[in-house]
């Protein structure tokens, strides 16, 4: 019998010692996974943010005419191509209205590409207005253009 209570402490051991390495190994994985998780989220937030600063474009010219049109001529002079989301159109003191191009309107590096649509708003003659263009990565351009 004397032999068998010291076979008791040496089982624990092992396997208390057992237990903490699985823990240990457990908690290590975990923090390596939730540490390439957050390279990956840092990797593409550096992605975006380059990306929005190659994008540049500019409103070469825009027309309010009395058919309730607004055409607009944008020039892509970044290095990658620009998807524009959304029209803004402002008068001296609110905004008018706001058109979402849904799909949008992708316009390659270098291209010059006319904006045409309809608008529900009658254009006052004379009176100045302000459009302002925004891209997917939110870049925006602003142009003051006086109606016909």
């Amino acid at each position: 019998m004397k032999r068998r209570k010291g076979v008791s402490p040496v089982v624990s051991s092992v396997l208390l010692t057992a237990i903490v390495v699985a823990l240990g190994t457990s908690i290590f994985l975990w923090a390596v996974l939730l540490l390439n998780s957050y390279s990956q989220g840092i990797s593409s937030s550096n992605l975006m943010s380059e990306e929005k600063l190659k994008e540049d474009f500019i409103v070469e010219h825009a027309v309010l005419n009395d058919t309730n049109r607004l055409i607009i001529y944008v020039r892509n002079i970044g290095d990658i191509d620009v998807k524009i989301v959304s029209i803004w159109v402002y008068n001296e003191t609110q905004l008018l209205f706001n058109i979402q191009l849904e799909e949008g309107i992708v316009i390659y590096s270098q291209e010059l590409k006319q904006i045409d649509r309809r608008v529900d708003y009658s254009w006052v003659s004379g009176e100045t207005y302000k459009i302002k263009i925004v891209s997917e990565r939110g870049n925006s351009y602003s142009i003051t253009v006086k109606a016909k």
